[in-house]
Formats: structure tokens, sequence, C-alpha cells
């Protein structure tokens, strides 16, 4: 350590450029870094959902759910398995070992369910996520209307709005969701069915045949094959009012004028109507009904450029929405995360002239204290450099290392310095003086800054979804502290150097210079103070080593007190009863307690998948 300082000495206008090229990328780092209110996180989880129209979670249960699990359970890795069915739908939650890459995991588990799928009802659609931080919207909207239906509101939305916002850069999608959908209900007359001699079989059967593209060969022309398509598809309401329907008797349903006697469209022996579907979610702001526009981001989308970017395009589309739509934020991540890093970086500012206004009371030296504040900054862009070359984002852990490394920072370079003004005090030369007061103390200010990196390091060794958290401020911290120790052994050497001078002590021998600056030291109000409480510790020992004991005790009973206090009662616990069947299987491995393998309940479905209405907790929300 003591070697580094050397060779700073030894080559200062060198370690000037570092400084100032670390000082300029720490501040295009700290400008360009990703914001956002929690760390990235990404969980060794995948969700399998299939849905199944119609069927009844028995139904579900057997014929979707059970295979699906069985191909799931194949992929490598599992640890456990979580299937849910419901009224038309079925979940199923696989647990893996952490290490594995996520999209690897999505695509071992998508390969396993292609394999099945072709055993699967008709009609299932199936489909795989991956769970972390991503899946959380960057934003949430409302839109109402008070003269346009919610339809005509949803086109709007979906034709101006949504393709100019998948446009900003960050945006996966934007959906809409709650919007009121219909189905077309055809209401056969039996008396006419009867004159024509049809049965509802008959409509069915025509239903299904009509409307349907066909493959219908290919045709060579001028050196190219043309796909040719067979069919028409159904797209309103008149036209499935004109299918032909033929009794199976006589021949197969046809969307053109039959040759077979006695064909009738369908207007003839029923009715067509568009009703609206009963709704699955609701949402209402501010008691009126709306519907809401969920902005999702991609993995490496920065959600306050997002929600900047939406913004912006609310803005500029606004004349084409018209003055019946507004548009009303329910949930918005960029003020939680501005908020928070805000309010982080005040107390981190507050804390850094805090430690400065402190240097400069106890050192009493403008230019001590300017030398040591300038490891604080230094320091602290040195990290935001790390971070960039991490991958951190700016968050909430990392801002708090941030804050609780600006105290410490500081200590390394105080150390330094103030052994070199003592040494300076002797009358010594510039470079002696400043090598000589680094090499005193280099070796106790590594120890010192390693053992409290050892103290926070280790947290980022800690697998799990703690480790996945933590990790970003384990590294943070390390960084900063490691950054300061190379500032006090580097930059702090060469900057007192420059502007700390010698003092001037005339004829007298270095025996004498050292005799005064001591006697000198044990009159400062903290010697008077503190030496009084060292001689007494080193005199009085039993004594000492008693009330150590009994403050240690009364501390640590104290913490255990309040440890319980803060326990979550069993009256606080909360419970929700399952409303359906689900299935859980678990490959526990041999050295854990034994678990039920494949537990089957009826009636286990979760009752939250009933909640499906939206509220506004932004009762007096401005709209747009």
């Amino acid at each position: 350590m003591n070697r580094l300082s050397n060779v700073s000495l030894g080559n200062r206008a060198l370690i000037l450029l570092i400084t100032l090229a670390v000082m300029a990328f720490g501040v295009l780092a700290a400008m360009s870094v990703k914001r956002e209110l929690f760390p990235e996180f990404s969980l060794p989880m995948v969700t399998v959902t299939a849905t199944y129209e119609g069927a009844t979670p028995q139904v579900v249960e057997g014929q979707v759910a059970e295979p699906l699990e069985r191909a799931v359970q194949g992929v490598e890795g599992i640890t456990a398995v979580t299937s849910t069915s419901g009224t038309g739908t079925a979940t199923i939650q696989a647990e893996f070992d952490y290490g594995i890459e996520q999209a690897e995991l999505v695509r071992k588990t998508q390969v396993a369910i292609d394999q099945v799928e072709g055993f699967l009802p008709e009609g299932v659609d199936t489909s795989v996520s991956s769970m972390g931080s991503s899946i959380l919207p960057a934003q949430l909207l409302a839109v109402s209307s008070d003269t346009l239906e919610q339809r005509d509101m949803a086109s709007t939305v979906e034709t101006v709005l949504i393709p100019e916002i998948e446009s900003v850069t960050g945006v996966r999608s934007a959906v809409l969701i709650g919007v009121e959908e219909e189905r077309v209900e055809i209401t056969p007359d039996t008396g006419e069915l009867e004159s024509a001699g049809l049965t509802v079989r008959d409509i069915a059967q025509a239903l299904e045949g009509s409307g349907l593209l066909q493959a219908g060969g290919t045709i060579d022309e001028d050196d190219r094959t043309l796909s040719v398509t067979t069919g028409e598809q159904r797209t309103s309401l008149e036209q499935i009012e004109d299918v032909w329907i033929r009794s199976a008797q006589s021949g197969a349903a046809m969307s053109a004028a039959p040759v077979a006697a006695e064909p009738v469209q369908l207007s003839e022996v029923a009715d067509a109507a568009l009703v609206p579907r009963e709704p699955s979610e609701i949402s209402r702001v501010n008691g009126e009904p709306a519907v809401m526009l969920m902005v999702m981001p991609t993995p490496d989308g920065n959600t306050v450029d997002i929600s900047t970017g939406v913004e912006s395009v609310l803005d500029d589309q606004a004349d084409l929405l018209g003055d019946g739509i507004s548009i009303t934020p329910v949930f918005d991540q960029a003020p939680f995360i501005n908020e928070s890093i805000e309010d982080m970086f005040h107390a981190g500012l507050m804390g850094l002239v805090a430690a400065v206004i402190v240097i400069l009371v106890f050192l009493l030296s403008i230019r001590s204290t300017l030398v040591v504040a300038v490891s604080i900054p230094v320091s602290i862009l040195a990290t935001f450099v790390g971070m960039q070359v991490f991958g951190f984002t700016l968050n909430m852990f990392t801002l708090a290392a941030l804050t609780i490394a600006i105290g410490r920072v500081v200590d390394d370079s105080i150390v330094v310095l103030e052994n070199i003004r003592r040494h300076m005090g002797y009358g010594k030369e510039r470079m002696a003086a400043v090598k000589d007061g680094v090499r005193e103390v280099a070796t106790a200010v590594a120890s010192s800054s390693f053992a409290t990196i050892a103290v926070f390091l280790p947290m980022a060794f800690v697998g799990g979804e703690v480790g996945e958290i933590f990790t970003p401020f384990a590294v943070t911290s390390s960084l900063a502290l490691g950054a300061s120790l190379l500032v006090a052994l580097t930059l702090t050497p060469v900057l007192c150097y420059w502007f700390m001078r010698p003092e001037d002590v005339g004829d007298a021998t270095q025996e004498e210079i050292e005799l005064r600056q001591s006697q000198a030291e044990l009159r400062s109000p903290l010697q008077r103070v503190y030496v009084p409480i060292i001689r007494w510790i080193t005199t009085k020992r039993k004594s000492a080593t008693a009330i150590i004991l009994v403050a240690a005790s009364v501390v640590f009973g104290g913490t255990v007190l309040m440890a319980r206090a803060w326990r979550p009662t069993g009256s606080a616990r909360r419970s929700r009863t399952p409303t359906g069947p689900c299935r859980t299987w678990n490959p526990a491995p041999p050295w854990r307690l034994p678990t039920p393998r494949r537990p089957r309940s009826r009636n286990c479905s979760p009752a939250w998948r009933g909640w499906t209405t939206t509220r506004s907790a932004w009762a007096a929300a401005p709209t747009r």
C-alpha cells in the first residue's frame, strides 16, 4: 500500500489526469444510469397459462392441467410445480433452481409444452411467461368519456393512441383492459325450422362450416407460384344472417346459393343479434365507467424515460383524441422513482455538507478540509463508473449504499491527511513528510477498509431472492469503499504535497519539536476529555470490564424485547379461502422434510382469482 502512494507521488500529473478522467466518466455514468424503484430481479419461476373456453374446472383439470403438469415436470432443474384449475383456465407455476438463465427456462418450458399440445383438446391456447421485475406495468392509465360509447372510445384509443405509445423507446406493449366485448347470439325459430325440415344441429353445422379460409392449391404464372385460398371470413352480422342452411341429409352447408332443394338462409329460421358479454372486469374512475390502458416495459426499458415518453405522446395526441376522452393516471412508477432518488440525493447532499463542516471544525484548516472534501465526490463518481460496468441501476438499494458510503469514504483520507499534517508540523520537507505520514497509516487504513468491505460484500454471494435484491447494495457499498481507499492512498497524498506547507520550526532539534507537538496535543479539548478516560480504563480494568459487560447485556436484552414486540401476532395474519380445484407437486430432495407428493384437494383455487374490479385510488386525480 505504501508503494502505491510512492508511485502516485512520483507521477503526480498522471494522478491528476486519471482523477479528472474518472470524474468525467463518473458524471456521464450518473447522468445515463437507468433509474428504477427496485433493483432488477428475475425469479427462477415460469408460469404456463392455458385457456379452454367454457370448460368446467374438473374438465380443465383432467384434460388440460394434468398433461401440462407432466410435460413441465420433465424440464431439467425443476424443484416444484403448482397448478390451479378454474372455469376455462389452468395455471401451472414451475419453480427451478437458482443459477439458470430465465430465457433458457422459458425456452425449455416452451419446448416441453409444444410436445404435448397435440394431446390437448381442440381450442386450448397455451402461453409461457417468466417472473421478474419486468412484469410490473410502467404505467396504468384510466380512459373514460362522457360523450362516447365505451367501444367507440376504445376504438379511438386503439387507433390513435396505442400505436404511438408502443413506438416509445422501452415500451413492450400497450393493452386495453376492461373493454366491453360483444358476441353473436342466434335464437332459432322452432316453427320455421320445422317448416323447412331443419334442426338446430343443421344451424350449428352450417355455422361451423362457413367463414373458413382453406388452402385451394397453387397456380404457376410468369415464373411465380401463387397460393390459392378458398372461403370467406364472416366479419359482420349481415354476413352471418346470409349463411345458407341445408338439411344434413341433403348435403353440407354452403355460403353461396345452393343447388339442392329447399335451402334457407339463417335469417329465415333464426334471429341473430350482437349482445354484450358478461363483463369479467369492471373499471371505475371517480365512480364513472372507464377502461384501463396498461403500458408494459421491456426488460431493458427505462421506466422514467417511458413515463416521459408516454406523457409526451398524450400531449401530442390530445387534439386527435378530442375533448370527449379524458385520461387519468392511476399508477405510474416514475413519480415514486424520482421522489425516492430526490430524497436520497438530498440526504446524501446533507451528509456531504455535514461531513465537510465537521471536518472543518475539527481540523480548523480550510486547505485540509478541501483536500479531504475532494475525496467524497471522486469516490462517489468512481462508484458510478463501477455501477455502469456491473450494469446496476440507480434504485433505492444502490442509493442507500451510496448514502451510507458518504460518511465512510472520507475516513481514510482524514486519517492519511492528519498524519501527514503531523509530520509537516515537525518541520520536515514536504515530500518526506508526505511519505512518512502515509507509510505509518497505510496498513491501518487498508485494514479498516477491507474489514468494512468484508461486512458488505458477502451479501452479494447470498443465493435466492435475497441475493437478487441485495447484490446491488453489497457491490455498490464495496465499490465505494474500495474507491475511497484508492483515493486516500493516491490522490490525497498528492493533494497534500501541493496544498499543505511544513511549519517553520526555526533552529529547534527534532526531539524538541516532537515534545512541543505532543504537549500541544495534550492541551487540546479532545485530548483533555479522552486521555483521562483511557487512563481510567487501563488502570481500573476490572471495573471497566464489568461496566462494559453490563452495558452490553442491557443493549442485547433491549434488542430482544424490541424484536418480540414487533413480531406479528396471530390476529394480524390473513388467510384466503380457496374456491376451486388445484394440485401441488413438490419433488423435495431426501434431506428435506417429507412433503406429500401431488396432494389433491377440491375447492382450493385462490380466491383472489375473482378479484376483477379495478378501483382508482386517486379520486381527485387530474384528467387530461
